[in-house]
């Protein structure tokens, strides 16, 4: 069992309310505050209400394990605003632009698939 679940099933014993729990993070602890708001693990399973991120989020380039701008190319050619095969090396304004038009859902889908976050 996790520290989530365990705090869902027992917080009404310390007097809080399962149904709502607030999870918080500031600099590294943000980090990992934003990688839970976007898992699938978390996703769905109403462990938590709200969220406070001060500081830090996943897009941090420390807080991830790979290399920022392979990841941003990575990411941009899973939502379809880059093709490796046609070019060596995009043109980043170009994919920049595309990225600003894809859906958030998009882009947390290609963050997983390339196992980002």
């Amino acid at each position: 069992m996790n520290a989530l679940q365990w705090t869902k099933e027992n917080i009404q014993y310390f007097g809080g309310d399962p149904n709502s729990i607030t999870i918080a993070g500031q600099s590294a602890g943000s980090v990992a505050v934003t990688h839970l708001m976007t898992s699938p693990l978390t996703r769905d399973k109403d462990l938590f209400h709200k969220a406070i991120a001060a500081s830090g989020s996943a897009l941090h380039e420390w807080g991830t394990t790979v290399d920022p701008m392979e990841g941003s190319i990575r990411v941009s050619e899973l939502v379809g605003c880059y093709n490796s095969s046609e070019t060596e090396l995009p043109d980043f304004d170009d994919m920049i632009a595309c990225m600003k038009n894809a859906s958030t859902a998009d882009l947390i889908d290609a963050l997983y698939d390339y196992q980002v976050i």
